[in-house]
């Protein structure tokens, strides 16, 4: 019986293949996504559960979409629910930096700034009362899209 090869991302795991030797387990995208630690945004596109959890929690009662975050607009109008409209914010705000989070793979952090009915924007740049916001990282995937996540799902 042969032993299958590990998948090659990079010289790290070359080196770490040839010291070690092939990985005994490997935590997959397909199986986060079964044991509910991934959400799937669609194919590619995935947000932690704390991440959806989270926006799903601040999304629950507001109606409208926070200023200066880029939402799927159609989604978060049908939304009936914090969750549907926690995969609208998150949809949009990786449509939108995709490209940046695939040049730099990540991560790349957002502030969202709460309020008492919700989020009220989005920003780019630590704001100075950190009981104010909740950060949100965007990082690179292994099905070559984009993960939403809170710093400690890291």
């Amino acid at each position: 019986m042969s032993t299958p090869k590990p998948r090659q991302v990079g010289l790290l795991q070359r080196d770490a293949t040839d010291f070690f030797g092939p990985p005994i387990y490997a935590y997959t995208d397909e199986t986060a996504v079964e044991d509910g630690f991934l959400v799937p945004l669609n194919n590619r596109d995935r947000i932690t559960r704390a991440a959806y959890v989270a926006l799903a929690k601040a999304a629950e009662f507001q109606t409208n979409p926070p200023n200066y975050w880029t939402v799927d607009l159609f989604g978060y109008c049908r939304a009936k629910t914090g969750e549907a409209r926690a995969l609208a914010m998150a949809g949009g705000l990786v449509d939108v930096n995709r490209h940046t989070v695939e040049r730099d793979g990540g991560p790349l952090a957002f502030y969202a700034i709460r309020s008492a009915t919700g989020y009220v924007r989005l920003v780019e740049v630590e704001p100075a009362d950190a009981a104010t916001f909740d950060t949100y990282w965007l990082e690179a995937n292994e099905r070559g899209g984009v993960t939403v996540m809170l710093p400690g799902d890291h």
